[in-house]
Formats: structure tokens, sequence, C-alpha cells
């Protein structure tokens, strides 16, 4: 079970994702973003799109394992902790 510190730690890792995605791929030309740098695997605007995803659903994720109950409300948008 985790601590109330490790949820928050593992919330605010969850949180700043999107921010530190948009600076590494920030100026990034279409090109680049769009090359498959080995064949059969993903461009990076391929993982930027899956991650973006994963995050987006993330509160559906965590609603049976409880941390859920850290969000103010479970929904895609909900970033603030409780409390």
């Amino acid at each position: 079970m985790l601590t109330r510190e490790q949820r928050r730690d593992m919330i605010d890792k969850i949180r700043v994702l999107p921010e530190q995605l948009a600076a590494r791929v920030r100026g990034l030309s279409v090109e680049q973003l769009t090359t498959h740098f080995l064949a059969h695997e993903w461009t990076v605007a391929q993982n930027v799109h899956h991650l973006g995803d994963s995050h987006v659903n993330i509160p559906r994720r965590l609603k049976p394992r409880g941390l859920y109950l850290l969000f103010r409300r479970c929904d895609p948008g909900a970033t603030q902790l409780a409390g």
C-alpha cells in the first residue's frame, strides 16, 4: 500500500508530464515528428499521441486502486489534489 506522500509524488509526476512532453517536442519539424527512426516502430508523433491518451485516461486506471480519491473529481481534467 502506498503512503499518502508516495501517492502525491506519483500524481505530481503525472501532472507535469504534459509540460515536459511539450518542451521535448517543441520546435521539431513535421518531418522529425513523422519519421520512423526504426522500421516498424512508432514515430515521435505516435508516441506523443499514445502518452497523451494514457495521460487523459489515468484517473480511470487509478480508480480501482483507490488513488483517484486524491483527485477533486475523477475525470480527465482533474489535476488538483484533494485535501
